[in-house]
């Protein structure tokens, strides 16, 4: 993303220990709205909300110093790769909850196909070795056997609670 400017609107009274607003516009047209804080201001605000952690609602980009350099260097790191952090701060509050529910359960099939992939690889490699199969081997292969069936009926009971949904 190719950054046209990086405006500051509000006096910094400690370049050290305060958080402004900042507005980048872009080649685009768009302009979007940030938040730089200081580690001594959050720190601050800690101490103060008499808190051991910060508000995780505060999508901030955090410097050392609110200077002009400091917070163009930020924005600029930000904005690499297409922007993703950048508009990650920017839209944050503006994410339906509902998409991690979706992120969440494409997450949880793709590790149960991982899971199966490999339980197929070593049936596979058990299967390779059956004619020296010993009677505790066979138990081993019937017990793989079973977990996959039940990986693979998980799978299936899912997808269709997807469908009914």
């Amino acid at each position: 993303m190719l950054i046209k400017s990086i405006e500051i609107f509000e006096e910094i009274t400690d370049i050290e220990d305060d958080c402004i607003d900042v507005f980048v516009g872009f080649e685009d047209g768009y302009t979007y709205a940030l938040t730089v804080t200081t580690v001594k201001n959050i720190l601050r605000e800690m101490d103060e909300e008499k808190s051991n952690f910060y508000n995780p609602r505060a999508m901030v980009i955090v410097v050392r110093k609110l200077t002009q350099k400091i917070i163009s260097e930020a924005i600029e790191a930000y904005a690499e790769d297409d922007g993703f952090w950048l508009k990650l701060h920017h839209f944050a509050n503006k994410i339906d909850i509902s998409l991690f529910d979706e992120l969440k359960a494409k997450h949880i099939k793709e590790r149960i196909e991982s899971d199966i992939i490999c339980d197929l690889e070593d049936l596979e490699d058990e299967i390779n070795k059956l004619d020296e199969l010993s009677n505790a081997q066979k138990s081993k292969l019937t017990a793989s056997i079973e977990n996959l069936t039940q990986l693979l009926s998980f799978d299936s009971q899912e997808e269709q609670t997807n469908r009914d949904d």
